[in-house]
């Protein structure tokens, strides 16, 4: 909705963020569930991985991922560093069954 796209239609995330960018927003970070991830800049787009598990509940996940993004920022990391921290944090919100990991080859 912030980019002017309705929210049943089946747009791609890079090009929300990048309708964003031109919009005047320096930068988009946009969770995409199990698919991790996303860093938009004018110059780049950066993907990053979500955490290997298989969730039970992800209510709070993205509140974590939310937290550990401005903890990380507030922390000095950059946004290339502080993503990925948050994906972690994120990931440990959500209840998992250790007995039924899943992993993506990366």
């Amino acid at each position: 909705m912030l980019a002017g796209l309705s929210p049943g239609a089946d747009n791609r995330p890079e090009a929300v963020a990048r309708r964003l960018i031109r919009s005047g927003v320096k930068q988009v970070v946009m969770t995409l569930g199990e698919n991790g991830a996303l860093i938009v800049t004018d110059k780049s787009s950066i993907r990053v991985p979500a955490v290997c598990m298989s969730a039970v509940d992800t209510t709070g996940a993205g509140d974590a991922f939310n937290a550990g993004l401005a903890i990380a920022l507030a922390c000095g990391a950059s946004l290339e560093e502080a993503v990925p921290f948050a994906a972690v944090t994120g990931g440990l919100a959500s209840p998992r069954r250790a007995s039924s990991l899943r992993c993506q080859p990366r």
